[in-house]
């Protein structure tokens, strides 16, 4: 692969799709590798096919429904994550192919092609921070994820059920909105200097988090100091039902309460979740 290190992923919601038009724009532009027989074309996994003539390694990958757009929010998350530049990814979608006609493409044009992709404006941690980074997964990043963070930073209680009161007051809690989902959202530094992050991964987890680790790998960004830790389990019917009545019909008075109960009635499965992040230890040694 290249070693400019701005891939440029097709995408399309069959994996053939996208292969085809990764392929076509190679024929064009760049020098196509030819894949070997078995390569996986499972949902969020990515197939390296080439460079283009700018040195651009390109991929295809599979992504269903919404998850392009929320693979990109959480990409560019965890590139900026690590202090780098976001812009250095490139998601467009297959159909692009049929408009890169004529020439290289610039990389001002590639992102006119990628579409809107909304990011929300969060805090995080000095650029270029090489600091290990613990990033809690759920639905939405707004309650499981989020009370799994604040509990390995010890704004919520390990040793005891908080109050509905604790629930609702720990930073971010009911906060992210739909539109949030796949934004990466850091939450703070850890005694041992671990970054704590949360981000959404909405229905599409084991698909996002494939992309995620393509992507990594893609950038070389370095495996052996990220961890994973998924904190939907226990997302009960009161926490699904609050979050609905908060987040997507406005009724915050009726939703968060009945959202930081559910929280309450299974607060022990994210004692254990913040446990497995707090006792992670980062592996040395070079980037994954």
């Amino acid at each position: 692969m290249s070693g400019t290190d701005k891939p440029l992923i097709f995408h399309a919601p069959r994996y053939v799709l996208a292969r085809e038009a990764a392929s076509r724009y190679l024929a064009r532009c760049g020098t196509a590798r030819t894949a070997p027989a078995g390569d996986a074309n499972a949902p969020g996994h990515l197939l390296y096919l080439g460079d283009d003539r700018a040195g651009r390694p390109v991929y295809a990958v599979a992504l269903p429904g919404t998850a392009a757009y929320i693979a990109l929010r959480a990409c560019r998350g965890l590139t900026q994550a690590y202090g780098q530049d976001p812009g250095r990814l490139f998601f467009l979608p297959a159909g692009t192919i049929a408009h890169l006609v004529d020439g290289m493409p610039g990389d001002d044009e590639l992102r006119s092609y990628e579409g809107p992709v909304s990011l929300r404006a969060t805090r995080l941690p000095p650029a270029g921070s090489d600091a290990p980074k613990v990033f809690y997964h759920c639905f939405g990043s707004a309650h499981t994820s989020v009370t799994a963070a604040n509990i390995h930073l010890g704004r919520l209680p390990s040793n005891r059920r908080p109050s509905v009161a604790e629930v609702m007051a720990a930073p971010e809690f009911d906060r992210a909105r739909h539109s949030d989902i796949g934004t990466v959202i850091f939450m703070g530094t850890d005694g041992d200097g671990k970054d704590v992050y949360v981000v959404g991964l909405g229905h599409y987890e084991g698909t996002i988090r494939e992309v995620l680790d393509g992507v990594m790998q893609a950038l070389r960004l370095p495996a052996g100091r990220t961890f994973f830790v998924n904190a939907i389990n226990g997302s009960g019917i009161f926490v699904r039902a609050g979050g609905y009545l908060s987040r997507r019909l406005g009724l915050v008075q009726v939703g968060r309460p009945l959202a930081a109960y559910g929280i309450i009635k299974n607060y022990s499965l994210y004692v254990r979740a913040a446990e497995q992040g707090r006792r992670w230890r980062p592996r040395l040694g070079t980037p994954g």
